[in-house]
């Protein structure tokens, strides 16, 4: 058995693996000159040294510039600054007047898109996406959808508005990413609202201790005279049992008395109804129509369809001690009541549900009153919706809001493009067609309470969004050919032409014009000699001077091409004129001649 100390590991190894090449006296160092390739040691057939494997090494993909990744820091600040212009000192980008809209938003004056208000915060988070996704991929998305939901949950922490989201509830007529921010805002305002009232409170409260202290401390003696003060009849009057005095008073409803003779009747203050998204109406209604026709479904489907009108109901009762149906219903549904006959017939019937939650119906004030929306359950319900969304997710969300951005700037390009029909044409369809696409369902809108189900729907919204793509390309290159025809046509000659300018820049805009038709042979005016002649002479006098340099003249031809066209009798001289054409083609190695000729037949 071999016995090999620790410290000849490596020595031993090395012996082996050149065991048949070497010697036994052979010294350490020439087996390192062997691994190593020494010049003067002779190659040794099947035996690679270190330097011969080194050379056939890949090199590792670390040199190679990464495409994706997390954004740069100062690109990641510029758009953020962008999104949230509010939380720099300098407010570099302002949002703009939503009031002032564009010009070219005018097209979708008459549609009834649902995308976003234009330059809004969802438009600019829609656009900036875009631009991430070209800069650093599905990571740089990734990346700003990470800062914008952390920027948007520090807002609803601080009690901090999202700028750029109109005030209000979620308008249902917009995408559903915006009606989500929409309803983060609203719960940001319920808690502003909260948090003023309770510091009020504790102000007020703050001021009535401090007064009552600076009162038990002054020592202040007055002589009595004998006589004890009668009570005023105000405080008679307010020595009432607990469950008739009146909480939670707004004002009072003119002269209105209530049907007992009791007093006047008061608005009390209620809870305002609960805002909802787009989703949500959708989700309720799903459960609702689960509940089934059976009498426990019923019931259970009124008791949540009035919410509401059991909150109103108590929140009366307590402005108004004492009162009846028929007052609550004369404040609630004017309609439901006759000054002659009293309620109406729907509300006399038996088993009516109005009658039914009056019954159930405590005298509690809305400051007391179990909330109808709960401001931190819905901000969180938003936030854990667009955590939740992946990337493809994102995509499906903000793509009509992209492609209709993408058309606006489109439109923004040129002013002078309406001279071209078909663009106009192309333009409406655009309009239709994003408008449409925008209406239609996608997966991430109803994945969270319907499952992940497979709608037709889907399908056809993914084929007119290609559709729309293709739309939008064939614009921009029917635009990117117009500006350059009108560049090398208009803007060259108001240069080079002095003397005619007026009349050859009229000339040369309609000539552009008609070379931007589509399936239209062009003529140009004046041919050779003409503006546009010489233009084009002078185009191709430039063309190809780095691969073919001259001193002037056109560059040579790679082909000649002649076509002859004419008018004359045949076969007789005395034959009506009819129209004859030869073409010639020359080329290297190529000569071509084709005739088309016409016989007059009537007298033949």
């Amino acid at each position: 058995m071999l016995r090999i100390n620790r410290d000849d590991y490596v020595l031993y190894f090395l012996c082996l693996f050149y065991e048949h090449t070497v010697k036994d006296a052979e010294k350490v160092a020439g087996l390192f000159d062997k691994l190593s390739g020494h010049p003067h040691q002779p190659q040794v057939p099947g035996v690679h040294s270190i330097s011969q494997l080194a050379q056939q090494v890949r090199p590792l993909r670390q040199s190679v510039s990464r495409k994706g990744g997390p954004l740069n820091p100062a690109l990641l600040d510029y758009v953020l600054g962008y999104l949230f212009p509010d939380a720099n000192n300098d407010n570099s980008y302002p949002f703009s007047d939503p009031t002032s809209k564009s010009e070219y938003l005018n097209e979708y004056a008459n549609t009834s898109i649902k995308t976003c208000p234009y330059d809004g915060l969802v438009w600019r988070l829609c656009t900036t996406i875009a631009c991430c996704y070209a800069w650093a991929g599905s990571e740089g998305v990734s990346h700003i959808l990470h800062e914008f939901l952390l920027e948007a949950r520090y807002r609803w922490e601080n009690a901090i508005t999202l700028p750029g989201v109109p005030q209000g509830p979620p308008d249902t007529g917009t995408s559903l990413l915006h009606q989500k921010l929409q309803m983060l805002n609203c719960c940001i305002a319920k808690r502003q609202s909260k948090e003023k009232s309770d510091k009020k409170a504790d102000n007020d409260k703050f001021s009535d201790d401090f007064t009552k202290n600076e009162s038990d401390t002054e020592e202040e003696f007055f002589e009595c005279d004998g006589e004890e003060e009668k009570e005023s009849p105000m405080e008679d009057d307010s020595e009432q049992p607990a469950w008739e005095k009146a909480e939670g008073r707004c004002d009072r409803l003119a002269d209105l008395k209530l049907i007992n003779e009791k007093g006047f009747m008061y608005r009390p203050y209620v809870q305002e109804p609960a805002p909802m998204t787009e989703d949500q109406l959708a989700e309720q209604a799903e459960v609702l129509m689960q509940l089934g026709s059976d009498l426990a479904g019923s019931e259970v489907r009124a008791k949540l369809q009035s919410a509401n009108l059991l909150s109103d109901m108590e929140s009366f009762k307590a402005a108004n001690p004492g009162c009846e149906l028929a007052d609550f219903v004369r404040w609630h549904s004017p309609r439901d009541w006759d000054e002659e006959n009293g309620l109406s017939a729907r509300m006399k019937a038996s088993g009516n549900m109005w009658q039914d939650l009056w019954d159930q119906a405590r005298s509690v004030p809305a400051h007391r009153q179990k909330r109808l929306f709960d401001e931190t359950r819905e901000a969180e319900k938003v936030l854990q919706f667009l955590t939740n969304l992946g990337p493809g997710d994102i995509s499906q969300l903000v793509l009509p809001t992209i492609m209709q951005a993408a058309h606006l700037r489109i439109l923004n390009s040129d002013e002078n493009l309406e001279c071209l029909d078909h663009l106009t044409i192309l333009h409406k369809e655009l309009i239709a067609m994003i408008t449409s696409v925008s209406k239609m369902l996608c997966p991430p809108e109803i994945r969270h309470y319907r499952g992940n189900i497979i709608l037709q729907e889907f399908t056809i919204r993914e084929a007119n969004s290609w559709k729309i793509l293709e739309n939008l390309n064939r614009a921009e290159l029917y635009i990117s050919r117009y500006m350059s025809l009108r560049k090398k046509f208009v803007y060259d000659l108001k240069i080079a032409e002095h003397e005619e300018q007026e009349d050859a820049v009229n000339e040369m805009e309609r000539f552009v014009q008609s070379l931007c038709q589509e399936g239209a042979e062009v003529k140009v005016p004046g041919a050779a000699r003409g503006p546009a002649g010489r233009l084009l002479q002078a185009i191709f006098r430039e063309s190809n001077q780095d691969t073919e340099p001259r001193a002037g003249g056109l560059p040579q031809p790679r082909v000649k091409q002649f076509v002859l066209r004419c008018l004359a009798g045949r076969p007789l001289p005395s034959s009506r004129p009819t129209p004859q054409r030869l073409y010639a083609r020359f080329a290297p190695q190529e000569f071509r001649l084709n005739g088309v000729y016409t016989l007059d037949r009537q007298f033949l």
